[in-house]
């Protein structure tokens, strides 16, 4: 993992070919799921968001422990709310269990989402019970302020 890691950030062609020998070869671990989350972290840096997008997906698929196949999925959500594709963000990040140390960050996103979606209520919701979840930062307050009120929407 750390020779991957040096790879990546030395040359990311050579990088790209470890992180596929190692889902090809070493498909079942975590070695191959963590080479997957940083690849698409450098393929969302170079703007090649459906590359990055293929290897969250295999991450997803293919991640041993629950913990990379969340986070995953998690990142694969946020890539597509950064694109307008909440349809497929929600797709992906609704039907996620909510594992104790994700809750908040799955909430916060679920908010971003559904405001995309045109879905106030169910944003201000999510962004509240992300606020519950502890994820209580400046931003995440904007976020919710910025819905107004629920009163103030009808």
């Amino acid at each position: 993992y750390r020779e991957y890691r040096a790879q990546l950030a030395a040359d990311a062609d050579a990088a790209r070919e470890l992180g596929a020998r190692l889902r090809a070869d070493y498909g079942g671990t975590a070695y191959a799921a963590m080479a997957s989350l940083l690849s698409a972290r450098a393929r969302v840096d170079a703007g090649e968001l459906e590359a990055a997008a293929e290897l969250l997906e295999w991450a997803r698929a293919e991640a041993p422990a629950e913990e990379f196949a969340v986070l995953a999925a998690l990142r694969l959500g946020r890539l597509r709310a950064e694109q307008g594709r909440w349809e497929e963000g929600l797709a992906v990040v609704e039907p996620l269990a909510e594992a104790p140390g994700w809750r908040g960050l799955r909430q916060e996103l679920l908010g971003d989402l559904y405001a995309q979606a045109g879905r106030a209520e169910d944003a201000r919701h999510a962004y509240a019970q992300a606020l519950e979840a502890g994820r209580d930062h400046e931003f995440l307050r904007f976020k919710l302020d910025d819905l107004g009120r629920a009163d103030e929407a009808s």
